[in-house]
């Protein structure tokens, strides 16, 4: 049986066994909380980053569009061309 740890913020550290056919969003790899979004970074033509993020670590750059702490960094060091 697959099994996960979370951090649930005001609970502590969880340890979650899901049966075989049920599917737990993995945590996310910043702090381990239960995630909710992927990076939507591309990283190559077509393929995004994917890491899981909890609601505190994705930051929102669009509809529907979040990115992990390291590609918003990267997003806001590149200079706009105008």
């Amino acid at each position: 049986m697959p099994c996960h740890f979370y951090n649930i913020k005001g609970i502590g550290r969880v340890h979650i066994r899901a049966g075989k056919r049920s599917k737990l969003p993995p945590p996310c790899v910043t702090c381990r909380d239960m995630s909710e979004y992927l990076c939507d970074f591309e990283v190559t033509k077509g393929v995004t980053c994917d890491v899981p993020l909890c609601k505190d670590h994705a930051h929102q750059v669009g509809p529907d569009r979040h990115y992990c702490p390291t590609h918003l960094a990267a997003m806001n060091a590149v200079p706009i061309k105008g």
